[in-house]
């Protein structure tokens, strides 16, 4: 087992070569709102605010600042549920369908990019490094504790 010194060593190793860093230059709630017309766009833009919370794990009173900024923008609308007038489906417009394309775009661009210079093989070795890693700390992660 390696020493807790080195363990440090190697997650500030780690936050300092993020392999996504323009992800990392957006602010948290944009990142959010980039997030959630990715959803909408991805289940037809018909969601309840509440179901996307719970996906993005997120709490439900942050998913209400995001769906306002988006509503603001023009990028979705909200629609009274016929069922319970309480409750908000969030249908994306087609401004809000233009930027997810977009950002899909430029996302998916990012990824040929990175490929094309580091090559399929190793690009792949990559993400199965990330998966084992990802289940690895899933298994035991210390907020699991904190619950």
């Amino acid at each position: 087992m390696i020493s807790k010194e080195l363990a440090q060593r190697y997650f500030k190793m780690l936050r300092e070569s993020a392999p996504l860093p323009f992800i990392n230059k957006l602010e948290q709630s944009d990142r959010g709102i980039l997030c959630v017309l990715c959803y909408l766009d991805e289940h037809n833009g018909d969601v309840y605010a509440n179901s996307i919370a719970d996906e993005m794990n997120i709490s439900r009173a942050r998913m209400g600042v995001i769906v306002e900024k988006l509503v603001r923008r023009g990028l979705i609308k909200k629609s009274a549920s016929a069922e319970d007038a309480r409750i908000r489906h969030l249908i994306i417009t087609s401004d809000g369908k233009k930027v997810a394309k977009d950002i899909y775009d430029n996302l998916t661009q990012k990824i040929c990019n990175v490929v094309d210079a580091i090559g399929e093989e190793e690009f792949l070795h990559f993400v199965a490094l990330c998966k084992k890693i990802k289940n690895i700390v899933e298994k035991d992660f210390i907020f699991d504790e904190l619950k």
